[in-house]
């Protein structure tokens, strides 16, 4: 969805050990996964929405 490869993961991750404390890690890893996951919650509604407006809209209404 966002476009990280593995590369990019692992240097994420590395900076992460680095610059965060052990013990503070779990508690941002765990804030991280809620965003993520309200983010993809809102992505998917916006996306239904848009489907049911175009079904609303009827075919052929997006024609120039």
């Amino acid at each position: 969805m966002f476009g990280i490869n593995g590369s990019e993961f692992f240097l994420i991750v590395l900076l992460a050990i680095i610059f965060i404390k052990p013990e503070d890690l779990p508690s941002i890893i765990r804030q991280a996964g809620h965003w993520y996951g309200r983010v993809v919650r809102v992505y998917y509604a916006v996306l239904d929405e848009i489907r049911d407006m175009s079904d609303l809209a009827g075919p052929g209404s997006f024609r120039r």
